[in-house]
Order: structure tokens, then C-alpha cells, then sequence
């Protein structure tokens, strides 16, 4: 597994995936050898991967690379991400080659030219997560940024062996690119099983809502503000919550809108998401959001915007489903939601609960994996 870091030592969600990705094959007893860096923010001793229990640790062989030194002039991520997938390959090819690699983003960049020159190695799967890159944004600074990546993402794709598919609009994405159909392995994103709740909360008066997330322009935080400020100034009643680093100067000031920073702490954060009603994600640009599959377990329903794989987990059973960066639609989306009976949503609250339940959970997630890496690999 070669990956741009685990959590917590890194903070993000593909970090995250990745952290549970070798924490769940661990216990399926796959043996990993699990390729990440450091971030010095950080005071565990990443070497002793103290966030894997005792039993996890045995089926995990750690190597630890230093991520190049940030530069600062444009390009500058990929010039260090080809640099560390070339470290990573330097390591790669001493060890006793694994029957499978599993690389996120650029990290097998190295090992996918390599083995594209002729040199033996094992199947190689890439998964690049959302694609933002050729995504919607607003943004002049993010389209130059998605400029910049769009040639060297569609190398890694095109030459791996295997691209990770999350479904839904991610799926019709990869194919337009030109990956092959049979080079798609469908593995969604998940969570675990401590988020799931077996019953919904009772509904609150007036309805409360929620966003989890950065300030970034892809999140669609000024939309949900420009919504809200809308909202606020009728008749409508409502009550929202921002979890996050939201700055200072665009929070809205009003009674309803209830800021909360950033919160870290699990039971923190579960008690905010299950005392309110509906998830808002209105993002220009997404993957698999984690904190739609973490709330839809906590028993919320969501309205979200039809990006990468979200239409796999939200749909008129568990939410509502609108274009991304369309005030419009979030406006008369927001208002049916305050709307909405008692009785449908609780219906779709009750639905979240049981499809993560059913399909998202990370155990069912690394059980067909596994199936379908041994399928790759003929191994029985």
C-alpha cells in the first residue's frame, strides 16, 4: 500500500482511507507493506504505529518516507510527488515483491513508468478519489491548479493496471478519460461500524441542519451562505450549524447560525451530528464524502450535490439529490426540507441508517476487495 500518509499522523481524507484501508486488511489478516510519511506536527512515534492495535500491528510492515520539502513555485506539488513515488520505488524494489499494490493518488507514479518500460512487477492499482481535477470549480486559481494536474492523472490512470472506482458519476468520469471498463475495480468509500446507530433521533422543531467541512471554494460554502442569508430574511424557520474552520469574516451573525470551529473529539462531534436533522454538502467537487456516510450512519438524512460517487449514497430515500453550484436548487431544496413531514423524514433518516448498514461499512468494503484482489492475482 503506498499512500501520501495515514491519520492521524497526517490529517485529510485520503490519509484516513488509507488508515483504514490497512487497519481492516490487517484484520482480515493480509499481510501489508505499507508505505507512508510523516508529518512533523505530529508527536506519535509513526515508526510503532500507535494507532493499530497489538494484533493489527503484526500483519503491517511500516516504511516511512520523507516527503520533498514544499516548494513554491507552480507545479511544485507534482514535481514532489514524482519525487516521493520515487523514493518509494527505490524502497519498493529491494523488498520481496507483494502479489498486489495498492497505491493512492501519484504515489506508484514511479512504479506505473517502470513497469510500463518493461520492468516486472505486480499488478498495480491507482485510485485518485474525486478526480477533482476534472471536476467543477468557479475558481480561476483552482482551474489552473486542475490544468496542471490533468495530464500527469490521466498518465497514472491510463497506465495502471487497475483504477479503484467509487460508482456513480466517478465511474462515467474514468471511462471518458479512456480507462478501460475492465480495468475498474468498484470499491466505495466507508466508515465504521462505531458511527452506526440503530435508531433515528426524534425530529426537531424548527428543523436543524448541518455543514461539516473546510472554508475552500470547492466545498460551496458561499452558496449555503448566500442561501441562508436568504432564508433567514422570510418566514422560514430554521437553525444551522457549521462545524469547521470557518473565518471569521464571512460567518453570518444571527441566533440560527451556530458556529462551532473545528472539533476533534469523536463524542464531540457525534452529539453535535446527532442532535440535528439533515446533513448539507453542496459541494462543487467531491468523491466519496466520508462525513455523508458518517452522518447518514449517525441517522441523518442529506442533501447533497450530484458530484463523483454521492448519488450512491444519496437519493430521494435518504435525502435530496441537486446540481452542484446552483443556488436555485440549494434555495427550494433548504425550503422543502423545513417543509417536509414528520413522518418522510423520518422515513429517510431511518433509510440512511440502513443502507451504510447494508453496503458502506468498512468490514463488507475490504471483504470484496480482498475477493477481488485474489481474483486479480489467481490467488485461491
Amino acid at each position: 500500500m503506498l499512500t501520501d500518509g495515514i491519520y492521524p499522523y497526517v490529517v485529510g481524507g485520503m490519509q484516513k482511507h488509507s488508515y483504514n484501508l490497512a487497519k481492516y486488511f490487517a484484520q482480515q489478516k493480509i499481510y501489508i507493506d505499507l508505505y507512508h510519511c510523516n508529518s512533523s506536527q505530529i508527536n506519535y512515534n509513526i515508526q510503532k504505529l500507535e494507532v493499530f492495535t497489538e494484533e493489527e500491528k503484526k500483519y503491517i510492515h511500516s516504511f516511512v518516507i520523507d516527503f520533498p520539502t514544499k516548494g513554491y513555485y507552480p507545479g511544485h506539488y507534482l514535481r514532489e510527488s514524482y519525487k516521493y513515488s520515487e523514493t518509494i520505488y527505490q524502497h519498493l524494489i529491494k523488498q520481496p515483491l507483494p502479489d498486489f499494490v495498492y497505491a493512492q493518488g501519484f504515489c506508484a507514479w514511479k512504479s506505473i513508468k517502470e513497469k510500463k518500460a518493461g520492468v516486472a512487477l505486480p499488478p498495480i492499482a491507482v485510485n485518485f478519489h474525486g478526480l477533482e481535477m476534472f471536476q467543477l470549480t468557479l475558481s480561476l486559481k483552482a482551474r489552473l491548479q486542475q490544468f496542471l494536474l490533468r495530464s500527469s492523472t490521466r498518465f497514472n490512470l491510463l497506465n495502471a493496471d487497475y483504477v479503484i472506482n467509487y460508482g456513480g458519476k466517478i465511474a462515467e468520469l474514468l471511462l471518458s478519460l479512456g480507462c478501460k471498463q475492465q480495468q475498474l475495480i468498484t470499491s466505495p468509500n466507508a466508515t465504521e461500524i462505531k458511527w452506526l446507530e440503530q435508531t433515528t433521533t426524534a425530529i426537531n422543531t424548527p428543523r436543524k441542519f448541518l455543514f461539516i467541512g473546510r472554508y475552500e471554494r470547492r466545498k460551496g460554502v458561499e452558496e449555503l451562505s448566500s442561501v441562508l442569508k436568504q432564508l433567514l430574511l422570510s418566514d422560514i424557520r430554521i437553525k444551522f450549524h457549521f462545524v469547521g474552520p470557518i473565518p471569521d469574516e464571512v460567518k453570518i451573525i444571527h441566533p440560527n447560525i451556530i458556529y462551532h470551529g473545528s472539533v476533534i473529539d469523536f463524542e464531540a462531534i457525534k452529539r453535535i451530528i446527532r442532535s440535528v436533522d439533515i446533513l448539507v454538502c453542496p459541494s462543487l467537487a467531491e468523491g466519496m464524502p466520508t462525513v455523508i456516510i458518517e452522518a447518514m450512519a449517525s441517522g441523518l438524512a442529506v442533501i447533497a450535490t450530484d458530484t463523483g460517487g454521492t448519488q450512491s449514497l444519496v437519493s430521494e430515500k435518504t435525502g435530496w439529490l441537486i446540481e452542484p453550484g446552483s443556488v436555485l436548487q440549494l434555495k427550494n431544496v433548504l425550503k422543502d426540507a423545513v417543509n417536509t413531514s414528520d413522518e418522510v423524514l423520518s422515513a429517510k433518516k431511518a433509510n440512511a441508517i440502513q443502507l451504510i448498514k447494508n453496503e458502506f461499512l468498512w468490514k463488507r468494503v475490504i471483504d470484496k476487495a480482498i475477493v477481488d484482489i485474489k481474483r486479480i492475482c489467481k490467488i485461491s
